[in-house]
């Protein structure tokens, strides 16, 4: 068994992609960490892995301090369920959840002080959640332009008028990997550097542990609407015509 003494415990959580992870954390060190992206749903994998982590270590789930839960952008479904473990987990532990920007904490993953880090997931249609990021080493992570959903081509347009040297990462960034490369002030991270990962969740969450919210509070930032919501309007819009 682990024994925390006085450190702080996070339980990390991270589902707004592919890759179902969480991690606990104590005053910024990953003491386990479980990533899964292998053909399942979330909701099939997420909870057993938390289990695990508990019972690997030996603690109990009323040890840690607080839960901290990527809130998007992202995959709708992914993020719901990521959501619902972390307010289930919240409310019967009597702890707060500190919200944690998707892309964020995938900027987490990687240090560049002489590039801006240009975290990016999929969204389909040739689209990619993004935000370009700053760091240096007084400051930490600064973000540079807002959380979007856009085009990768208007992206990447945007970064190159503006005479930016950046580091991707993120699957979006895998995924358009042929068009950012064509670029010379352009790289991609290495593949190690690419998954979303709860530690990196674990690890923006210690330095915001002041947006801790109730339970209640947590909301998740979705950027647009879903494909079903969009084809409602569009059926809507349709009928208004009809």
């Amino acid at each position: 068994m682990i024994e925390k003494g006085d450190l702080m415990r996070i339980l990390s959580i991270e589902s707004s992609s592919m890759t179902a992870s969480a991690a606990i954390c104590e005053d910024k060190k990953t003491i386990c960490e479980i990533s899964l992206d292998f053909k399942k749903n979330h909701s099939q994998t997420l909870m057993p892995i938390i289990e695990n982590m508990f019972k690997m270590l030996g603690i109990e789930k009323q040890s840690i301090d607080y839960i901290a839960c990527a809130c998007g952008p992202g995959s709708f479904t992914g993020l719901r369920i990521g959501a619902a473990a972390a307010k289930g987990l919240a409310l019967g532990l009597n702890k707060k959840i500190i919200p944690v920007p998707t892309l964020g904490a995938l900027a987490y993953n990687i240090l560049s002080e002489e590039r801006f880090i240009v975290p990016m997931l999929d969204a389909r249609r040739n689209q990619v959640f993004s935000c370009a990021y700053s760091f240096n080493a007084l400051s930490g992570y600064e973000k540079f332009t807002d959380y979007l959903v856009e085009d990768i081509d208007i992206i990447i347009d945007f970064l190159k008028q503006n005479d930016m040297k950046c580091v991707f990462l993120g699957d979006g960034a895998v995924l358009h990997e042929n068009k950012i490369l064509k670029n010379d002030d352009f790289i991609i991270a290495p593949i190690n550097m690419n998954m979303p990962r709860a530690a990196s969740v674990g690890a923006y969450a210690f330095d915001n542990i002041k947006t801790a919210v109730e339970s209640s509070d947590f909301n998740i930032l979705y950027l647009r609407k879903s494909q079903a919501e969009r084809e409602y309007d569009m059926r809507e819009k349709i009928n208004d015509k009809t």
